[in-house]
């Protein structure tokens, strides 16, 4: 009986042990949002194909469309800015809080949550205020985690 026992107890473990290392706790989740939105942020629009690519990778299509209307309203195009002899404006984002789960979200299979994080932007005189939908990605997805949605709030500061 003892050894029936003992059997079930090292099955059980060898299936949530995985499972707890596969999971990603609040302050990861949290942690990632945050250096996401100010990495895209920081790098703007890019010129190069490969450097634009390198941050779209971490947003769905809704979400990176979301992205680039903000960056196109503020920032603009490079390339039209170079020809019209505008300065290229480069984000320094100050996150004012850490980002901060709001609660987690139904995403089918997926593990989901909403995510908020506000940053002021000196360059534009902006206080900016992001709400994502982030989820674990696809395992073939080249980061662990993805921004589904967007939600992007301007006021002035």
């Amino acid at each position: 009986m003892a050894k029936l026992c003992l059997k079930k107890l090292i099955l059980l473990l060898a299936v949530i042990i995985p499972i707890r290392l596969l999971a990603y706790t609040p302050d990861q989740i949290s942690e990632w949002t945050e250096q996401t939105l100010m990495h895209t942020l920081i790098a703007g629009h890019h010129e190069k194909i490969s450097e634009a690519t390198n941050v779209r990778r971490f947003y769905k299509h809704r979400a990176w469309r979301t992205m680039d209307i903000f960056l196109n309203q503020y920032i603009g195009n490079s390339l039209e800015n170079n020809l019209r002899g505008r300065p290229s404006i480069t984000f320094q984002p100050e996150p004012i809080l850490p980002a901060e789960i709001v609660a987690p979200e139904e995403c089918g299979e997926a593990s989901c949550w909403r995510v908020h994080q506000a940053f002021i932007v000196p360059e534009i005189e902006k206080h900016l205020e992001f709400t994502a939908v982030v989820s674990t990605a696809n395992p073939a997805h080249s980061s662990p985690l993805i921004i589904n949605t967007l939600d992007i709030i301007v006021n002035p500061y």
